[in-house]
């Protein structure tokens, strides 16, 4: 999600709706409730309301008349095409013509792409139709998209925070499969896998058409991995060998940095997100108690996860109760929903900066939105986030067994005082520059992206436009940091929350942590925040 939602992982509620192919109980039509995001239990098979399975039928019988040459079989896959279509008309944000959607993914122009010499049977057409399907929905917006069933098995590992496999958060991209995010102590750390690296290839064969399917499928299918890579630093395509494993996908570590400053980086919001960063936190609180003053969460390459969990762990850092407001699609209106916190759940009020780049997206943008409205944390940064303020709904069919979901954005966000931030992204507070002449290494956020990959919501193909000016908004950062020029090295002491010991690392080539850690500081070590415009600064 980013993950398996798409840069998203991004954001997905539930739903379950059944499949037109099986029998419906008489169990009412309902959507989850807004912010219990979790994957459901599978014990119902609730219908589509009365509305949707008459317009459904209809669109069927029209395209039945114009096709003689139609089988069983086929009739059976491609009603899953005319329910995605349907389902896109009745609860997707712009709410397209569900006609209008299936122009050149009629029934006829899918029969011409199927080979003369070969007998179908469902098992065949099926994949074809969730290519059709997600090459239909990409012409709506880039993160609506439709999941087979092992992929969604997929998911819900991810979203939970225990999964078996390689190790990468992804989305597509033009050229194959972008990496945006590696779990630590991963095959894929291992192996020296980086956010940003693009995979090309899986077993020697190019990905092409729905590549994320086509990839879910192979990783899910074999215990030993093989692809190709285009990295961030070079256009060769090296081979790259792993074997899957067991992983402890904690969301965040956190760790003690110059025995005054909590630093916690967050690589994922998943559905422990919050009690475990309270674990942690509180831990950490004991053994060093007074000697905590400030507070640094690190964002940078985070794509997002479980919107439920931004919004737990922003009220384990604020006493406001208002957090958000999500404007949400019906099938016949829009509905605008607050999203509220409990104001007396804030385990502490020690002061917050939040590091954040291009690649912090989604639920990572909601929780640093939070806190920045309300004055709760300084934002750091180089750039200003992703931009994805849409919030998708998962659709779940039951397909010969198995949970099979689709993806539609049905809705987008607004944070408590600034708004929607859908294209805009999360702006910096303090602006970070580094004008060192000599610097060896770039740091993540500085790192050149490859320019298949988009470099945010706005760039992206068909993304959902709320506002005129979206392209061509410019934050107001007021404040910058800059490392100063004579800065040659910057020995940071680390002390672990699992050991009574503590390292020393040179992080002068990392300028936004500089920046951040000097943040509150009456003597700051490293770096220089200055004014640049009228505006006060929490």
């Amino acid at each position: 999600m980013r993950n398996a939602f798409k840069k998203a992982a991004g954001i997905s509620l539930a739903v379950l709706f059944s499949s037109a192919v099986m029998a419906a109980d008489n169990a009412p039509y309902k959507a989850a409730q807004a912010p219990q995001l979790n994957i459901p239990q599978v014990n119902i098979t609730p219908r589509i309301d009365a509305l949707l399975e008459k317009q459904t039928e209809a669109l069927h019988a029209d395209i039945l008349k114009n096709s003689p040459l139609a089988n069983p079989d086929l009739m059976r896959a491609y009603k899953f095409l005319i329910q995605a279509a349907t389902m896109a008309e009745q609860r997707h944000i712009k709410k397209p013509a569900s006609k209008q959607l299936l122009k050149g993914h009629s029934l006829n122009d899918f029969i011409e792409k199927l080979s003369p010499d070969k007998t179908y049977k469902f098992a065949d057409f099926y994949p074809l139709i969730i290519e059709e399907i997600n090459v239909m929905l990409s012409d709506i917006d880039p993160h609506s998209y439709y999941s087979p069933p092992i992929q969604q098995a997929s998911l819900s590992q991810d979203l939970s925070g225990e999964k078996t496999g390689i190790g990468i958060y992804y989305e597509d991209a033009e050229d194959g499969i972008l990496i945006t995010g590696i779990v630590k102590n991963s095959p894929a750390q291992k192996a020296g896998l980086k956010s940003g690296d693009i995979i090309t290839e899986i077993d020697g064969i190019k990905l092409d058409g729905d590549k994320k399917s086509q990839f879910d499928d192979y990783i899910s299918s074999n215990n030993e991995i093989s692809f190709g890579l285009k990295t961030t630093k070079s256009q060769e395509t090296p081979k790259i060998d792993l074997i899957k494993g067991q992983m402890n996908a904690n969301s965040l570590d956190i760790s003690l940095i110059n025995d005054d400053t909590a630093y916690i980086t967050l690589f994922l919001f998943t559905a422990q997100t919050a009690e475990e960063f309270k674990e942690k936190f509180t831990r950490l609180n004991k053994a060093h108690g007074s000697a905590i003053k400030k507070l640094v969460f690190d964002l940078r390459n985070n794509g997002g996860g479980i919107l439920d969990s931004a919004t737990k762990l922003a009220d384990l850092l604020t006493k406001q109760d208002l957090l958000l407001g999500l404007t949400e699609t019906t099938p016949s209106s829009y509905s605008v929903k607050p999203v509220w916190g409990d104001g007396r759940h804030q385990i502490t009020d020690l002061p917050i900066s939040i590091v954040i780049n291009n690649n912090s997206a989604s639920s990572a943008e909601i929780f640093a939105g939070i806190l920045q409205d309300y004055g709760r944390a300084r934002i750091i940064g180089k750039t200003s986030s992703f931009g994805k303020g849409t919030f998708q709904q998962n659709f779940i069919q039951v397909v010969d067994g198995q949970l099979a979901a689709m993806a539609l954005t049905t809705g987008y966000i607004t944070l408590p005082i600034s708004g929607p931030y859908q294209g805009k992204g999360i702006w910096p507070d303090i602006h970070v520059t580094d004008n060192r002449e000599d610097k060896a290494q770039q740091e993540p956020d500085t790192a050149q992206p490859d320019q298949t990959a988009p470099s945010y919501e706005r760039d992206m193909k068909n993304y959902i436009k709320l506002s005129k000016s979206t392209d061509d908004y410019k934050g107001d950062a007021a404040y910058r940091c800059q490392i100063s020029p004579e800065l040659k090295s910057a020995f940071i002491k680390v002390s672990s929350l699992y050991s009574t010991s503590s390292e020393v690392i040179d992080m002068s080539e990392d300028a936004s942590f500089l920046c951040a850690i000097d943040q509150y500081n009456t003597d700051p070590q490293y770096s220089h925040t200055f004014q640049t415009a009228p505006k006060a600064l929490n």
